[in-house]
Parts: C-alpha cells; sequence; structure tokens
C-alpha cells in the first residue's frame, strides 16, 4: 500500500512528537547528583522532578477533551509543543525552583499532546491504526534516550543546565514538522460524547487506571533513581546516560513491535504478562547488583516498552468511537499518570530511611506481582458500531 506525500509528513510528524514528550524526564537522570549538589535539592526535592509533570501530565490529561472540542486536536498540540520548547529553554536559568517550574511546564505540554494523540492517530490513520501508534509509542520512549544521552554529554562541556536546555531544540524541530503536517488533525465531533463524569463511573476505567497506573510506575521510579544507583556503584555520569539510553532503545523496540506482532485483543493480555515478568526481571538484577549494567537495562527496557504500549492500545480497544476513546484515554492517563507520580517520592522516601535502593526495588516487584489478577481481567473490546 503506497503512503502519499502528506500522509508520510504527518507520520514524521507523529514520530518528532512523541519523541519530545521524555527528554526532559530523562534528561536529569544521569546528573541528578550534579543538580542535587548545585541547587541544594535533596532527595524528596529532586523526586519533584519527576512527580511534578507525571503528575500535571494526569491533571492535565482530564482537561484534555474539553481542549480538543473547544480549540480542536492539531491547535492543542501545537500549543503543547511552545510548552516544551519554553520549559526546555528555559532551564538555562539557574536554580532549584526553575528546574520544578520548567518541568512542570512541560508536563502541561505533554499532558495534552498524550492525552489527544491515541484518538487522533486512530481517526487519521485507520487503516494503518496499529503501526502507526508503534511508532508513536516507539518515539516516545526513544525520547528517552535522547535526553539521558545527549544530556551528560554536553554537561560534561557547557554545564548540566545547557545539556538540559538544549532539548529545547529537537522540540522546536517537532514543532517545525507539525506545522507543516497541515493534514494532522481531527475533526470537530458533531455531537457530543460521553461526559468525563459518565466515563469515571464506569468500571472499566477504574480498572485501566488501576493496570496502567500499578505496571507504568516502574518507569517513573526508574528514570529518576536508577541514574543515583548506577553513581553509587561507581559508574560515571556520562556511562549511566549510556546505559540509561540503551535501556530507551530497548522501550522503544519493544513499543515498536509488540502491538503489530500481538495485534489479536486476546494475545495482548499474555504479551503484557510477558512484559511485567521482564519488568519484575530487571527489578531482581538491581537488587542483586552483580549482573551486567547493560543486561539488566535492556531486560527492564523490555519490560517497561511493552507494558506501556500494549497498554495504550488496549485502552482504545476498549471504545467503540472517538469521543469515548478521548474520554477513555484522558481519564485513565490522568489516573494513572496521578498513581505513577507518586512512585519517585515514596521511593525517595524509602531511600531517606533505608539509606539504599533495595528495598524500592523490592516494592516495585510486589507492586508487578499484585497487578497480574488486574491484567487478567481487564476489560475486552466492546461490540462495534463503527468509528465516525
Amino acid at each position: 500500500m503506497r503512503i502519499s506525500g502528506e500522509t508520510f509528513l504527518a507520520i514524521c510528524a507523529v514520530a518528532l512528537i512523541g519523541l519530545n514528550l521524555r527528554p526532559f524526564l530523562a534528561g536529569p537522570g544521569p546528573v541528578l547528583n550534579r543538580i542535587g549538589a548545585d541547587t541544594g535539592l535533596g532527595p524528596a526535592g529532586l523526586s519533584l522532578l519527576s512527580l511534578g509533570p507525571l503528575g500535571l501530565i494526569g491533571l492535565g490529561a482530564f482537561l484534555a477533551p474539553r481542549i480538543q472540542r473547544r480549540i480542536g486536536a492539531r491547535r492543542a498540540i501545537l500549543i503543547a509543543l511552545v510548552c516544551v520548547v519554553a520549559g526546555s529553554a528555559a532551564r538555562l536559568l539557574p536554580g532549584g525552583a526553575v528546574m520544578i517550574v520548567t518541568a512542570a511546564i512541560c508536563g502541561l505540554g505533554v499532558a495534552m499532546i498524550q492525552a489527544v494523540m491515541p484518538a487522533l492517530i486512530r481517526e487519521r490513520f485507520a487503516r494503518r491504526y496499529d503501526l502507526v501508534t508503534s511508532i508513536y509509542s516507539a518515539s516516545l520512549l526513544a525520547g528517552g534516550a535522547l535526553g539521558a544521552q545527549a544530556v551528560p554529554l554536553i554537561a560534561q562541556g557547557s554545564g548540566w543546565n545547557a545539556g538540559l536546555a538544549a532539548m529545547a531544540l529537537p522540540a522546536a524541530l517537532a514543532l517545525a514538522v507539525t506545522l507543516g503536517a497541515r493534514s494532522l488533525q481531527m475533526s470537530r465531533a458533531g455531537t457530543p460524547g460521553p461526559s468525563m463524569l459518565r466515563v469515571m463511573s464506569q468500571r472499566r476505567t477504574w480498572h485501566l487506571i488501576a493496570c496502567f497506573g500499578a505496571l507504568n510506575a516502574s518507569y517513573a521510579t526508574i528514570i529518576t533513581w536508577i541514574g543515583p544507583q548506577f553513581e553509587a556503584r561507581g559508574i560515571a555520569s556520562a556511562e549511566t546516560g549510556f546505559l540509561i539510553a540503551v535501556m530507551s532503545i530497548w522501550q522503544a523496540a519493544a513499543a515498536l513491535f509488540l502491538p503489530p506482532l500481538l495485534s489479536a485483543p486476546h494475545r495482548r493480555r499474555g504479551a503484557i504478562l510477558l512484559s511485567v515478568v521482564l519488568q519484575a526481571a530487571g527489578f531482581g538484577l538491581l537488587m542483586l547488583g552483580t549482573a551486567p549494567p547493560l543486561i539488566t537495562v535492556s531486560i527492564m527496557g523490555t519490560g517497561l516498552g511493552g507494558t506501556f504500549a500494549l497498554m495504550i492500545v488496549g485502552i482504545v480497544d476498549c471504545t467503540t468511537d472517538r469521543e469515548d476513546a478521548v474520554r477513555l484515554m484522558a481519564a485513565v492517563q490522568g489516573g494513572g499518570f496521578i498513581l505513577n507520580a507518586l512512585a519517585p517520592l515514596i521511593a525517595a522516601l524509602v531511600i531517606g530511611w533505608t539509606g539504599g535502593f533495595w528495598t524500592v526495588w523490592a516494592l516495585h516487584i510486589g507492586l508487578l506481582v499484585a497487578s497480574v489478577p488486574l491484567v487478567m481481567t481487564m476489560p475486552r473490546k466492546p461490540p462495534t458500531r463503527g468509528m465516525p
């Protein structure tokens, strides 16, 4: 099936948008100890660099359907990209408060994009939905590799502020390409979809929130605290950045290949469970501390990427029309990311109490084990009524 130039440009825009949703989160990890030393932020303050944006991503997701109906998905994405560009560039300014505020600005932008993008992809690329969703998910996770690798390298010569601010450049490129991809938009709905209150009152919504929160809390903790653990083991920040980048690449590979290979909904539960096992194995290796770090991050990355991408597809599978998809995605990501935001803070408190990371990783294994019944009973796809 041939792809027109217009469609190709739209797919490129989707990939670049996804690529810029994680650098601001992953970038601080390899230089977190230096940020703490220069700004005076302790473990709880440093956890806000993840907690703040993830919480705002969650809260902002609830507003996304209303924003989409008022200004349209395309305009919302363009405004969101401006937020990411501005928030990243402002990290050139010194101070711990600046770091927290700019993380929040980027988080607000990402919130709008993540809530409307899956439904936009479903409508705009109806015949290539699984493929483009995989490209979007893989690009999103690969963005973590970009931030984790580029920031410490730039920081070696120009300081960590410059490294973090440099993440505004790919975001500006995404903004420019999206402006050119005029076909990347979603039609305004003619009739209102189900209200957010109605969506939040449904059992499937809370079930999916619990799944999303339990399975993806690992990423929030790992992206914040795996860097300090590696540095505590004597690994330099540049090598730590490389390891986090490798983990992100494995995440992207899993997100790109698993959903198309397992396109049948009845296979997705097994694939999610496999991803859960890989996550647990990664945490086990972190607890032991004897496995080569490259093996540990490869296994962990595959598990993290698989769970995220398959959950995104699974959420949309539970809907029958565009408006329902927008609201359910907003509700699940909103509630799920609020739960995810607590993970790095709880980890910081546990690290403060215990003086190490072992208990944090053990708690995550317990959470993954508890998530298995939720995965086994995930809502199934309802009878199809057609997509407007």
